[in-house]
């Protein structure tokens, strides 16, 4: 287990005053549907519910989005990563959002160094169906 990683989402919990339960990383103590490993790992207020601040500002979810590239179809995600937190990230997609049915995004993954600790993670996967459902897993190791 990464205790580092461990340590820092307690810090960032004590930090935004959450405590007891409200403070574990699977909580959702605002009901906003975000629980607090998410909003840790993507740089949003722990003290408050989500607002949904966009990926060109210092926090946000990933964004996923399907686009043409060299004529062919491609799913593209964003999103924003602590560097050297020892979170695990992993962009995952499904066709038919069934039980197990995510599977990690192959393709290609460039990764940019922001300020404050940040990364910015795109990867991008050709994709061979007229659409599917995308999640970024994040987990404390």
């Amino acid at each position: 287990m990464d205790v580092g990683a461990l340590l820092r989402f307690h810090e960032w919990t004590e930090a935004a005053g959450l405590s007891g339960l409200s403070a574990t990383a699977g909580a959702i103590p605002f009901g906003d549907g975000v629980a607090n490993l998410l909003k840790f790992a993507f740089g949003m207020d722990g003290a408050a519910a989500d607002r949904r601040v966009t990926m060109e500002g210092a926090a946000g979810l990933p964004r996923f989005s399907i686009g043409m590239e060299d004529g062919a179809a491609r799913l593209r995600v964003e999103y924003l990563m602590r560097d050297g937190s020892g979170l695990r990230y992993t962009p995952m997609r499904s066709e038919s959002l069934e039980a197990g049915s995510f599977m990690p995004m192959g393709g290609t993954e460039t990764v940019e160094t922001l300020a404050g600790g940040w990364l910015r993670v795109v990867r991008s996967e050709r994709l061979e169906v007229e659409r599917c459902f995308g999640v970024v897993e994040v987990s404390l190791p």
